[in-house]
């Protein structure tokens, strides 16, 4: 119950839609200090993956503030898929994501 509250907001600060029946799918990540969570990986294992061919363009203009990527359209054998990742802002660049 407590992590799916967790999620639920994390996937608003995201602006994702909410995660449908993930919990028996997927495994959550958190990383907490002084009891405090600063950092969330939500993962799933997958067979496939597509491989990021772009780690991403600024769009000029852009109504969206991120990037974007392109990947590839051979599927490549993979064990792991990030659904979410999520790092508070005051811990971001510390390397936490990476180390999740």
């Amino acid at each position: 119950e407590k992590v799916k509250k967790v999620l639920d907001e994390i996937d608003k600060k995201l602006g994702c839609p909410p995660q449908v029946n993930s919990e028996s799918s997927s495994t959550s990540y958190f990383y907490v200090s002084r009891g405090t969570i600063v950092s969330v990986a939500v993962v799933r294992m997958i067979d496939k993956a597509f491989e990021i061919t772009d780690p991403g363009l600024s769009v000029e203009g852009s109504d969206s503030p991120g990037r974007v990527v392109s990947c590839s359209s051979k599927p490549v054998d993979a064990l792991l898929g990030i659904g979410r990742i999520w790092t508070n802002d005051n811990w971001r660049r510390l390397g936490i994501a990476t180390l999740l």
